[in-house]
């Protein structure tokens, strides 16, 4: 395609035919990935730490405090699908980015405001203590708590229904040369989110550099409790440690109770991969894509079977240290169990390696077999798919606890606040026997699957435009694509 040719069906953010190489471009795709990656700073930061602020701030039990992370994460993905309908059909997808970043933005806010705040939270309390009576928040406490965490989900959910499609608009889909930038682009999509996941747990070891010669005090409490008296005095300028130190990774804290863990800790390993596996593959298979879309989703959802199994095991091995330690009762925030945290690795390294491959499969699977009209409701069948597994974790999890209650000592397999006499390596196994059926279903449909038919730029254009003029006209959707 020359230059100063008009890209046909497409148009700039004044309703103006788009002209190539003054509109779209790789450059301007990759510019639209911003908005991801700092979006996705916030965002991980929030939820690799809020399992831990349920429970150690508002009081809520472990499994308690995940279905409620699960919840959150569902309704973020959820509710990208109506967020991209309206994009599509009404306001455009650079107006919907932008009002899904004040949303978000205002949710973070009140989050703050209440973390500050000692009258928005509920009173102090050690949860490890039996004879505590910890009181969990209610009433109007809970009430800022739940609008700002779904004010946030609310955000999250826009700009992944519309950010992929904006940028990917840039690229032509029928010029060759782009189309193969398109695969590269939803790589680097994934790329930039990990930046912004890297960034925001830089910050951490950072201060913590700072802090690197400081002298620790004789009793542990002090890192996160404050004297009574000096929180009480509002003229005296203090920082509440307790709100960021409790939120410290103990190096025996399993991997269901950190839920951005895997993006933390792998994030670099995971974006590395997107690249040289895309390159390495394209050489050995001599496919233009390297592997199909349905092969690359095949190949995660083994992977992340696998990656549960190994999971299981390592869950394990950490038991078996607490047992020989004599540490099952032990409290882990003050008696940490002596075992490495890298003995997580194993499986986050799978699972890194299975999201690489599905999470690319599925976007670029979603985004090249849909019409040209609703490319942003395409893509949000991915997000789609993450809401489901959050929801149901949450109800298999409470499945689960109800059907071990009786037949455990710990009265169910995730039930209390001690890991270490529950029983989170069999639940680990149940995922990866859930994983390896959800496999062999889709197997048995990809097989049967026909493509839907990408045209090249030539005699073969219009044939493609009007089967996709025709698929518009029987769902009753019509709208122009956007390009800045």
């Amino acid at each position: 395609m020359e230059k100063g040719e008009i890209i046909e069906g497409k148009v700039d953010w004044k309703g103006r035919p788009a002209i190539k190489g003054k509109h779209g471009g790789m450059f301007f795709a990759m510019l639209s990935l911003c908005t991801a990656g700092f979006e996705n700073m916030a965002t991980v930061a929030l939820v690799s730490n809020l399992v831990t602020y349920l429970t150690q701030v508002m009081h809520f039990d472990i499994s308690d405090a995940a279905n409620q992370v699960t919840n959150f994460l569902g309704t973020g993905y959820i509710l990208s699908i109506p967020i991209a309908a309206i994009a599509d059909m009404y306001t455009g997808r650079p107006k919907s980015v932008l009002l899904s970043a004040c949303f978000e933005i205002v949710g973070l806010g009140l989050l703050a405001i209440q973390a500050r705040s000692n009258n928005l939270k509920p009173p102090l309390c050690n949860l490890y203590d039996p004879t505590a009576h910890c009181i969990k928040v209610g009433g109007g406490q809970a009430g800022l708590l739940f609008l700002g965490l779904y004010l946030v989900a609310s955000g999250s959910a826009g700009i992944k229904a519309t950010v992929p499609p904006h940028g990917s608009d840039q690229l032509e889909e029928k010029d060759p040369k782009e189309a193969r930038q398109m695969s590269s682009f939803f790589n680097w999509y994934l790329f930039v989110g990990g930046v912004g996941t890297a960034a925001s747990l830089t910050l951490v070891y950072v201060v913590a550099f700072r802090n690197r010669n400081l002298r620790l005090p004789e009793d542990p409490e002090e890192l996160y409790e404050i004297n009574r008296d000096m929180e009480a005095a509002p003229e005296t300028e203090f920082l509440p440690h307790r709100d960021s130190y409790k939120r410290a990774l103990p190096e025996d804290f399993p991997a269901l109770s950190v839920s951005g863990w895997s993006q933390e800790s792998l994030v670099g390993v995971r974006r590395a991969q997107a690249r040289l596996a895309g390159v390495s593959v394209c050489w050995i298979t001599g496919h233009p894509f390297g592997i199909t879309h349905l092969q690359r989703i095949g190949i995660g959802i083994v992977l992340n079977s696998l990656s549960m199994a190994v999971a299981g095991i390592v869950e394990v091995k950490r038991k078996e240290v607490a047992r020989k330690h004599n540490m099952v009762d032990a409290i882990p925030l003050i008696q940490p169990l002596p075992i490495s945290v890298f003995w997580l690795s194993f499986q986050y390294f799978i699972a890194v390696v299975a999201d690489v491959f599905s999470y690319v499969g599925l976007l670029e699977f979603y985004y090249s077999q849909v019409p040209r009209g609703i490319k942003s409701l395409s893509t949000c069948f991915l997000w789609f798919s993450f809401a489901l597994g959050y929801y149901l974790s949450s109800v298999i999890v409470n499945i689960v606890n109800s059907a071990t209650k009786g037949i455990t000592s710990s009265r169910g397999w995730l039930a209390g606040n001690n890991l270490n006499t529950n029983h989170l390596n069999l639940f680990y196994w149940l995922l990866s026997i859930l994983s390896f059926l959800d496999f062999l279903v889709y197997l048995f449909l990809a097989q049967r699957y026909k493509y839907r038919p990408i045209a090249q730029r030539g005699t073969s254009t219009n044939k493609v435009s009007n089967e996709d003029n025709k698929e518009l006209e029987d769902i009753e959707v019509h709208m122009g694509e956007v390009i800045e």
